[in-house]
């Protein structure tokens, strides 16, 4: 995961945002590594980006919410969601239409307990280390 951080973090710092991270547009490298990719909707970081464009279950609630705006952030929320994900072994919001995740995402933070009582894989049941 530490690749992805950093990629997300390089093109942050570059001022651009990818505007569209998701475990489909990540690939493994043979040594394991992890590579960021499908830049078609990046962006240049903007003081006032409105045009939501991103994949519903990685979209931060700042992109869902009325007004709009979202920043480099937003990436990083995508981030955290593939982060999630490694961990429960699916989407957070796997289980909800898309009706539902719109109605609660934009109020509502899911804890990390209420993650967490599904059964996990991936680096849990696995026994990895988180790097």
């Amino acid at each position: 995961m530490r690749d992805l951080v950093g990629a997300a973090k390089a093109l942050h710092a570059a001022g651009i945002m990818h505007r569209d991270i998701k475990p489909e547009h990540v690939l493994v490298t043979y040594g394991g590594g992890l590579k960021l990719c499908d830049f078609g909707v990046a962006t240049p970081v903007k003081p006032y980006e409105e045009s939501r464009v991103s994949t519903l279950l990685y979209s931060s609630p700042e992109q869902l919410a009325d007004s709009g705006y979202y920043g480099p952030a937003a990436d990083m929320w995508a981030v955290g969601c593939i982060m999630v994900e490694i961990l429960i072994g699916g989407p957070l919001f796997d289980d909800m239409s898309e009706e539902e995740v719109l109605a609660r995402l934009p109020d509502e933070r899911p804890t990390a307990a209420e993650a967490l009582e599904r059964p996990t894989a991936g680096l849990i049941a696995g026994n990895y280390t988180m790097v």
